[in-house]
């Protein structure tokens, strides 16, 4: 076997959760500056200097996923260290992305599987792993499944004469535990709404709460009405058998183990129950789908109708149409009926839902618009189709604005031309790129900026994540469309976007042929705006001693304010360079300049607890008492940090050890919030 055999077997054996597919998603959904507070956060400033862990956790919609997502992209893009992270999502077929179990196989996955290989301690593990031990495993997972029954069978009894019958007459495996179970719920008074709402907990699209359980049995179903809500509480194990169901602290309703769906689906289809009690998908849908026209659910696919759709069951879309489905509903991450079709590529339901009335140019969902879907889906054959149809070439909205700049960022040459045929704007404003050509430019797709700009693009319009096409191609480090941008007339000097301008962008990614380039052209060296304020403090923050280097020779002001680190001396202490914080120093950056999350350098590295820059900025000049920033001075800052190493030095070099400031007041405080007894200690004899 080959190693990239063995790396197969290894990843298929622990069956991780991909949790790159909600991180792709929800970067796709974010819109250009959505969460950027947070990455000025002098906290998460801190946090991202060394190897720590972030747990993000707020109610549903309250835009957590793509906070941590924008967090995500920004350590992936402005550092070298690894990134493991995962989405607890409850809506996850597999179940796996909302456990502990995937959670460890996920960060597992990381670790154990990069794309340098498999590491060793997780090869070590997977030949260890017979088959026989997997055999076990399960065996074990459904015995203990059945003691569990039948220990809730024993609670139910009420004296010790009924628990020793109970014992002599216990089931021989799960299936007939099951099967006694179905059988006392289809006994009871309320079989009926049993039925109902086994059916939901099969296969709605969410899962349920005592709530909405109370409100779905509302609906009667023989009648087709709804039924006036009783206020007295429903008890759902007096409904369905415990052994079944069950409801956890937060009032969730769901199937009580895997095994109770598994033997549903399969085991009890086969017996003669099902006659009295059926149990399949179409039927479940249909329920829903009747009980849905009273109370429809929320949840990723918004409605029945797109939860069809999603499906590709064209039998269900026809029913639920039938039942009186809204053609045109919005909701759900599609938005609506037709652009879940296209997504589907399922020209049957399309044809289908637009025989009823769908709207070709109906806004929302996740692509805008169907014309936007079928572009990012590349089918030509749709895109044809749509458009014949009247859909609307201009027309704004989806994660790239408009249809252009998906068929740009899709570098489908044929496709742009057809929609260019068909009178759309070149230079229409809007979504990620901002415009049709800074999405060509970021692609580093020189025939397609040659293609948009014979049809009339304006080189230098502005708006995007990049700001305008040369910044992207810049930040992309593409040579080749930043000499053909130039050569085209591009504004060398315009500013915006993340990066501010083209030097910046192209100090960011490191490269000193368009930096030369750009500067030649008249960029200007010490432009002010974007993220980092200046090219000088990027190439600090990027710890490029190079970089640094060659922009001090061309005149940069060592010295220049603003951005994410207040000045260039801000950021190379906080990426720990030695080398750029004594080049900067040497070059007359003012070891006292104030600015940034930690007010001046000296508090900053004090923070990071690095001693050796403490002592470099020290015999430089700092100064020791200096006040400001987030702990009010670098005592304060070591006290914090408990580093009493620094503590020591900062005191021998003069620092206050009664100085005002900071969160607690002053440094004896802080240490005794910190509960740190021995800074107590040292602080009481220095003279606190």
């Amino acid at each position: 076997r080959t190693a990239k055999d063995v790396k197969e077997e290894i990843l298929q054996w622990l069956s991780a959760p991909d949790c790159t597919t909600n991180f792709q998603a929800a970067d796709d959904q974010r819109t250009e500056g959505t969460g950027q507070w947070i990455l000025k956060h002098s906290e998460y400033i801190k946090w991202k200097q060394g190897p720590n862990v972030l747990w993000i956790q707020g109610k549903a919609g309250s835009g957590k996923t793509i906070l941590f997502t924008t967090i995500i992209r920004e350590l992936e893009q402005s550092t070298a260290k690894n990134v493991w992270y995962h989405y607890f999502d409850s809506r996850d077929n597999t179940g796996q992305k909302s456990t502990f179990r995937g959670f460890l196989l996920s960060i597992l996955l990381y670790v154990g599987a990069s794309n340098t290989g498999i590491h060793p301690a997780l090869k070590r593990l997977f030949d260890k792993c017979s088959s026989k031990d997997i055999s076990l495993k399960i065996i074990y997972y459904y015995r203990f499944r059945w003691i569990d029954c039948q220990l809730k069978v024993l609670d139910n009894c009420g004296t010790p004469r009924a628990v020793r019958e109970a014992l002599e007459d216990l089931p021989e495996d799960l299936e007939q535990t099951y099967n006694e179970a179905m059988d006392r719920t289809l006994k009871g008074k309320a079989a009926e709404d049993a039925h109902h709402l086994l059916l939901w907990l099969l296969y709605s699209s969410k899962p349920l709460t005592v709530r909405e359980v109370e409100e779905i049995l509302t609906v009667n179903l023989k009648k087709n009405c709804v039924e006036k809500a009783n206020e007295m509480k429903i008890s759902i194990y007096l409904i369905i058998d415990s052994t079944l169901v069950t409801v956890d602290t937060y009032s969730i309703v769901q199937l009580a183990h895997a095994s109770v769906k598994e033997f549903l689906i399969t085991q009890y289809n086969s017996s003669h129950a099902v006659e009295l009690f059926p149990i399949n998908e179409l039927l479940a849908h249909e329920t829903i789908a009747q009980t849905s026209e009273v109370n429809t659910p929320c949840g990723y696919d918004g409605s029945a109708l797109l939860a069809a759709v999603a499906k590709d069951s064209e039998v269900m879309v026809n029913l639920l149409l039938e039942k009186g489905a809204d053609v045109n509903a919005q909701g759900g991450h599609y938005g609506n009926a037709l652009q879940a079709a296209i997504v589907n590529e399922n020209k049957g339901i399309m044809n289908c839902l637009l025989e009823a009335g769908a709207d070709v140019n109906a806004q929302g969902g996740h692509y805008g618009n169907a014309l936007q879907a079928a572009l990012e889906k590349g089918n030509e054959e749709m895109v044809n189709f749509l458009l014949e149809k009247g859909a609307n070439v201009n027309a704004q909205g989806g994660h790239y604005g408009n249809v252009l700049q998906a068929a740009v960022n899709k570098g489908n040459e044929k496709m742009v031309n057809l929609i260019l045929s068909k009178g759309v704007n070149v230079n229409a404003q809007g979504g990620h790129f901002g415009n049709a050509l800074q999405a060509a430019a970021a692609k580093g797709n020189g025939a397609m900026v040659n293609l948009l700009l014979d049809r009339g693009a304006d080189v230098n319009a502005q708006g995007g994540f990049y700001g305008n096409a040369l910044h992207a191609a810049a930040a992309k480090g593409s040579e080749a469309m930043v000499g053909l941008l130039l050569s085209k007339g591009v504004d060398v000097q315009a500013q915006g976007g993340r990066y501010g301008n083209a030097l910046q962008a192209a100090v960011a990614n490191g490269s000193e042929f368009i930096v030369h380039l750009v500067l030649d052209k008249g960029a200007g060296v010490n432009t002010q705006g974007g993220l980092y304020g200046n090219a000088l403090q990027a190439a600090a923050a990027k710890g490029n001693n190079a970089m640094v280097k060659l922009l001090l020779d061309k005149g940069a002001n060592v010295n220049a304010q603003g951005g994410l680190y207040g000045n260039a001396l801000q950021a190379a202490v906080a990426m720990e360079s030695a080398a750029i914080v004594n080049l900067l120093l040497d070059n007359g950056a003012n070891v006292n300049a104030q600015g940034g999350p930690y007010c001046n350098a000296l508090q900053a590295v004090t923070a990071k607890g690095n001693k050796a820059m403490v002592r470099i900025l020290l015999d430089r000049g700092a100064d020791v008492n200096a006040q400001g920033g987030h702990h009010g001075n670098a005592l304060l800052a070591a006290v914090a940090e408990s580093n009493e190493a620094i503590v020591n030095l900062l005191l021998e070099k003069g620092a206050d050890v009664n100085a005002q400031g900071g969160h607690h007041g002053n440094a004896l405080q802080t240490a005794v919030a910190k509960s740190n007894e021995a800074m107590v200690n040292l602080l009481l004899e220095k003279g606190s």
